[in-house]
């Protein structure tokens, strides 16, 4: 089952028309019930995060949530106790075997204003009593929906006429916004024709037409052909979305550790939660990127799995002896491994799951430093001389100033002024060969985008219509099969190692590099292998 993080509700909602916060379920029991002054917990799940601090997998339902010191969530402890008789001991397993019944919510609490007996006010004497109207509410219509029901539009033959059912005054706002935000991003008229229908098709179908729009719920408008990447950006925009979409990592971690016992995929759990949202509570800890929380947890599952296959069940089984049967002999996936394991324990045991770190203390050496070494001249030359001007800049770029992957795809139309460029508070001069690219590729993006409004120098047919920079795989087909950004770089930088003679303090200035870093590259000043070729890479 894939862990989710308590609280991570998006905190978007508006409310109704009426001024009343919208109704949903209990973040924790699933009660019907909670608003957002609650922060979409009923009464019951507050008080019972107030008074337990652990949030585990539960030993019943296996959610990560707050558990209480027998480890049971409050839904499994609340369906024991709703059927135990004479209050005997609970059997939890057995209550919650065929399922858990769900409450609206605090039905079984009683506030302290409402324990007071009320009391009438007095009329001053001679007062005459006022008749009035009686008082009317308005129906809130997310108490309609008690079970969501997943709509399938795939059978209809026309989309037009769904729009009929939105509410007027929606669909007149609707138009407004989806017109602005089209115009403003350079869109065609069918474009924007398509994004106002869709949208007003999701509104004419919510069950509260004052609350946001789920990112699930638009996925019902993909049989009709509609652009749904625009829509939900619209939306977002408008902060009119809740995305509930399913992470790419969660679906992921999932399915790796699915063969694990359950304890370990639990306790992976929980790790993999601080790794990809952080902790705000001590022990404070930054969310990491997933392509390191994707790094070490391919390194540390060779590891796990042998215990596991040693009929290790918990990662609290597992002392020194077992790490070092477990460690690799090559050095660098022995460092990749030992690192990763590292990781793991360390937030096992401040989350106190783990009572030792079998790893402190444990040195599991470093990766071994790879040699760079300089690329083929002509093929640098048919990069740079190719007739796709995106193609040719962006070697250029790397190859005369040696930029990085994300500041390629970070630069600005407003970096670039007088010639210079300014990134990641560095100014720096562009060679004369890298401004008359850059001028070709600038005439050919306003012939191919003329009306777009992305800030960034690079774009492609999809992110023309946003202002979101180009993606890393796009990058990399540009620059083509035979050549990769970090090698271009190490050839810009191996060669200004030797055109400097080795000055690690000019190295490492130029391209940030730290001191380390920069003796990989001047240590190859006095090899001889490398002296023929260090005068053979510039255009």
């Amino acid at each position: 089952m894939t862990p989710k993080r308590p609280g991570a509700r998006p905190s978007r909602r508006k409310p109704c028309s009426d001024g009343n916060p919208a109704v949903d379920s209990c973040l924790d029991c699933h009660a019907w019930g909670a608003r957002r002054w609650g922060n979409w917990l009923c009464h019951g799940c507050r008080s019972w995060r107030r008074e337990h601090a652990t949030i585990a997998s539960c030993r019943i339902c296996s959610t990560v949530v707050t558990v209480g010191p027998d480890g049971y969530c409050r839904l499994c402890r609340k369906q024991g106790t709703l059927i135990r008789e004479d209050k005997q001991l609970l059997d939890m397993r057995a209550a919650n075997k065929h399922g858990q019944q769900l409450f609206l919510a605090d039905m079984f609490y009683v506030s302290a204003r409402d324990r007071r007996p009320r009391e009438t006010p007095s009329r001053a004497s001679g007062t005459p009593d006022i008749q009035t109207a009686p008082t009317t509410h308005r129906h809130d219509p997310a108490q309609l929906r008690l079970f969501a029901v997943r709509r399938d539009l795939s059978g209809l033959r026309g989309r037009e006429h769904l729009i009929d059912r939105c509410d007027p005054n929606i669909a007149a706002r609707v138009d407004a916004f989806v017109a602005e935000h089209g115009h403003r991003h350079g869109w065609t008229e069918k474009e924007i024709a398509d994004t106002r229908l869709g949208i007003g098709i999701l509104y004419a179908f919510a069950d509260d037409p004052a609350a946001p729009i789920k990112a699930s719920d638009a996925l019902v408008l993909r049989p009709l052909q509609f652009p749904i990447t625009r829509i939900l950006r619209v939306l977002d925009e408008q902060g009119l979305l809740i995305d509930d979409r399913q992470r790419a990592i969660d679906a992921w971690f999932a399915d790796k550790i699915a063969d694990l016992p359950e304890p370990m995929r639990d306790q992976l759990g929980v790790w993999f939660l601080v790794m990809r949202d952080g902790s705000k509570t001590p022990p404070r800890r930054k969310p990491r990127a997933e392509a390191s929380i994707n790094a070490q947890l391919r390194n540390a599952l060779p590891a796990v799995r042998a215990w596991a296959k040693d009929s290790k069940h918990s990662l609290r089984e597992i002392s020194r002896d077992d790490v070092l049967a477990v460690l690799p002999e090559d050095r660098n996936d022995r460092a990749g491994c030992g690192q990763a394991l590292k990781s793991i324990f360390s937030v096992l045991k401040e989350r106190k799951i783990v009572f030792v770190n079998p790893l402190a203390r444990l040195h599991t050496g470093y990766p071994e430093p790879k040699q760079s070494l300089p690329q083929d001249p002509a093929v640098l030359r048919d990069a740079l001389n190719s007739h796709d001007p995106s193609r040719a800049i962006i070697v250029a770029l790397i190859a005369y100033h040696g930029l990085r992957m994300g500041q390629v795809r970070r630069i600005h139309l407003t970096d670039i002024s007088d010639g210079r460029l300014t990134i990641d508070q560095r100014t720096i001069p562009l060679a004369p060969a890298v401004t008359r690219r850059l001028a070709a590729y600038l005439d050919e993006r306003n012939a191919t985008w003329p009306s777009t409004v992305n800030p960034h120098l690079f774009v492609n047919s999809r992110s023309a219509w946003r202002d979101t920079p180009v993606g890393h795989r796009w990058v990399q087909l540009k620059i083509g099969e035979d050549l990769t950004v970090q090698r271009i770089r190490e050839d810009r930088i191996l060669d200004e190692a030797h055109a400097s003679r080795g000055d690690t303090r000019r190295i490492s200035d130029l391209f940030g590099l730290s001191v380390p870093a920069t003796s990989r590259y001047t240590n190859t000043v006095e090899h001889a292998a490398f002296a023929a070729s260090a005068e053979g890479n510039h255009e």
